[in-house]
C-alpha cells in the first residue's frame, strides 16, 4: 500500500471511532489533521456526547488518532481534554 492521504487518514479515523463506540449515530467533526515527528497522520475528531447529562449541549469531546501512513493502521486513539 502506498502512503495514504490526509483524506484517507480522516476516513480511517472516523471508521475506527464508529467501530469502537458502536453504531449510535454520533456525528463527528474533523478538527485537525497533521503529520507528527514520526511522519504519522494525527487526526483530531470532535463529537457531542449526548449521553452525558452533566455537560452543556454545546460542549464537545475530542479524540486524537495516530495513523501509520504506509499501512493505514490506527496506532492509537486518545482523549484530548481541552482543545486550544
Amino acid at each position: 500500500m502506498s502512503n495514504i492521504t490526509a483524506q484517507e487518514a480522516t476516513r480511517i479515523a472516523k471508521e475506527y471511532f464508529q467501530s469502537v463506540i458502536g453504531n449510535y449515530g454520533i456525528q463527528t467533526t474533523i478538527e485537525e489533521v497533521e503529520r507528527n515527528e514520526k511522519n504519522n497522520w494525527v487526526v483530531t475528531l470532535s463529537y457531542r456526547n449526548s449521553n452525558d447529562i452533566f455537560t452543556s449541549p454545546d460542549s464537545r469531546e475530542y479524540k486524537i488518532f495516530e495513523i501509520q501512513p504506509s499501512t493505514g493502521d490506527v496506532l492509537s486513539m486518545k482523549i484530548k481534554k481541552n482543545f486550544d
